[in-house]
């Protein structure tokens, strides 16, 4: 059931029931998770501790897709009987390079005013065993920077986005069971199941990438010298204005000039080959106006 959903980048699960909504546009990560949001604050925003949760599957030992591999081998049955019911299904979403990218994406969808966190499979799973609990615990912060256990309970106790890392370590009955359940919790508003792209897709991208930046830095062709009179300043107001063309001015005269030295060149050899002498000599040549 979930075999033509194998490819699939994002899925997401919400508190609507309405019929499953298909994307094949280019679509951001940001993009979803602010949709996915909004969308969730308008339905139930009362009864969910936690605004959304995304799980981003790691690639497999192979470099491949971790999703499509879990999926393909029947190893998701529970997450598969339940893509029927899901919101919406992106085909094409980018910014999935690795976990921190899409924690990246999601604070920029979410918004400043939102917490957004990263997690582990098992971590997710025993807050999901506390019920989401709200009950802040004293922070402390050392001098490096990082967080200790107590603040990491209390950041992950008052997160509105969590970033789940599933490792390809992990075993599929615990994903299927977690992600299940995460999708059934109502305190859960909104559920998006991803995964990382795999080696040979990023690395694709990156070189479609820089060729883009290779010929946008290389030098641009002429343009007709009537659209840059037209555009005014230039020509810098008017973008839509600018025409490009096969040939420059030099090239062209060229050519025309190539046409026309190659027909003078064969009317002129025509003109020889019909110059011819006389079939029959004399001695002496007949008197004038005796020729005949």
């Amino acid at each position: 059931m979930l075999s033509s959903a194998a490819a699939s980048p994002a899925i997401v699960w919400s508190g609507e029931s309405k019929s499953t909504v298909h994307s094949s546009d280019v679509t951001n990560v940001a993009d979803i998770v602010q949709t996915t949001i909004e969308q969730n604050v308008n339905v139930n925003a009362e009864s969910s501790s936690l605004e959304s949760v995304i799980f981003v599957v790691n690639r497999d030992l192979e470099g491949s897709d971790g999703l499509t591999s879990l999926t393909t081998s029947g190893a998701l049955p529970t997450i598969g009987s339940k893509y029927d019911s899901a919101h919406s299904i992106h085909h094409y979403v980018r910014g999935i390079e690795n976990t921190a990218s899409v924690a990246r994406s999601s604070r920029n969808g979410a918004g400043s005013s939102r917490s957004v966190v990263e997690t582990t499979l098992h971590e997710f799973k025993a807050q999901m065993e506390n019920e989401f609990s709200t009950e802040e615990e004293e922070a402390a912060i050392r001098a490096d920077g990082s967080i200790t256990p107590a603040n990491r309970a209390r950041a992950l106790s008052t997160a509105d986005v969590m970033v789940v890392h599933i490792q390809n370590k992990a075993d599929p009955s615990d994903i299927d069971s977690i992600v299940s359940s995460a999708i059934e919790n109502p305190k859960v508003g909104s559920v998006i199941l991803t995964a990382v792209r795999s080696r040979e897709e990023v690395m694709l991208e990156r070189n479609l990438e820089a060729k883009a930046r290779n010929v946008a830095h290389s030098q641009p062709r002429r343009r007709l010298e009537d659209a840059k009179e037209e555009d005014g300043d230039d020509g810098n107001n008017a973008e839509e204005a600018i025409y490009f063309v096969n040939y420059t001015p030099n090239i062209f005269a060229g050519v025309i000039f190539f046409f026309f030295f190659t027909f003078v060149t064969y009317t002129g050899i025509g003109c020889m080959n019909m110059i011819a002498g006389q079939d029959v000599y004399v001695e002496k040549y007949p008197s004038i106006g005796r020729e005949a």
